[in-house]
């Protein structure tokens, strides 16, 4: 039983990591935005578009 667990964890976790791969660094995902969050998008020195989600209860998510 743990043997079975283990495989379809790992199965899970690698088809997680092959998605994040394929992802373009502009594709900001599902993340998803409360109606009561702040979102601000900027770009940072290098010149790459950054995203920052303030939620209220002061928690800050930065991508």
């Amino acid at each position: 039983m743990r043997t079975l667990v283990l495989i379809i964890s790992l199965a899970v976790g690698l088809s997680t990591i092959a998605r994040a791969q394929m992802m373009s660094p502009n594709d900001w995902g599902n993340v998803p935005v409360p109606a009561d969050a702040t979102v601000r998008l900027d770009r940072d020195a290098k010149g790459n578009e950054t995203r920052e989600i303030t939620y209220a209860g002061g928690v800050v998510a930065r991508q």
